[in-house]
């Protein structure tokens, strides 16, 4: 298991949420990003064996984000994503980090489906939204 956080980066949900030809991007302030694995204990029930026997499983990631969008692209991102009354596949979440102190960050790019959603008060035309996140496929990291 491998846990990422920190306070600075972007997030891109793949979807038009502030209008076509958009950037999509929102500034995150605050995020975490686990990788883990599942462990099935495969131990065979027979007599003297006293210890335990596992292997590895499938891979996923779980995270948070807290993010900073336009009042209007709160409301896109919510119609676009699983909050709809329509099933909605997977968005493509991709989370751009900055690395402390100015140097290179990485890049997490990978299908997710977005839970918790919370779009706050709108201030001045920007709402502060936070949102918990499932993989629900294979997960690309880069080095930026």
């Amino acid at each position: 298991m491998a846990t990422y956080h920190g306070t600075t980066g972007s997030v891109n949900f793949g979807t038009d949420v502030d209008g076509p030809g958009a950037s999509n991007e929102a500034q995150c302030f605050q995020w975490s990003l686990t990788l883990r694995h599942d462990i099935a204990d495969v131990t065979p029930f027979s007599p003297g064996n006293n210890f335990k026997t596992k292997l590895g499983g499938m891979a996923d990631a779980i995270g948070s984000l807290q993010f900073y969008l336009e009042a209007s692209a709160a409301t896109n991102l919510e119609a676009t994503t699983a909050f709809s009354d329509d099933d909605k596949a997977p968005t493509t979440l991709t989370l751009k980090t900055k690395a402390a102190g100015g140097g290179n960050g990485k890049q997490f790019e990978f299908a997710a489906l977005l839970a918790n959603l919370n779009i706050d008060v709108e201030r001045q035309g920007i709402v502060r939204c936070s949102a918990d996140f499932q993989s629900s496929d294979a997960v690309a990291i880069t080095n930026l």
